[in-house]
């Protein structure tokens, strides 16, 4: 049921799409890997480049003002994809774990 809601929530024309990726629980660096592989596999997905992974220091907010929080640092990096899915589509497959 799923694949035919993916079939039918495509564009006519590929469009270049830009996923922002962050982890700092567990095994950071596969968590990252995991989900570069798991774009990649998207239906109607090509996986264009991927930026290298880059460190941030987690933050929060006291009164409108980021300050410095506890916990481990982030681990991010930015995937860029052409795909023929819409955003939605992209969305729904993320919460189901595709």
């Amino acid at each position: 049921m799923l694949s035919l809601a993916v079939a039918d929530a495509t564009t006519l024309e590929p469009v270049t799409a830009y996923i922002g990726l962050g982890a700092n629980l567990g095994d950071a660096a596969a968590a990252l890997t995991l989900a570069v592989q798991a774009l990649g596999s998207l239906p109607h997905t090509q996986l264009l480049r991927c930026s290298p992974v880059y460190k941030t220091a987690p933050l929060d907010t006291d009164n409108g003002r980021e300050v410095m929080a506890d916990g481990h640092d982030y681990l991010n990096a930015v995937a860029a994809l052409s795909t023929r899915l819409a955003p939605l589509a992209v969305h729904v497959m993320k919460q189901v774990g595709i």
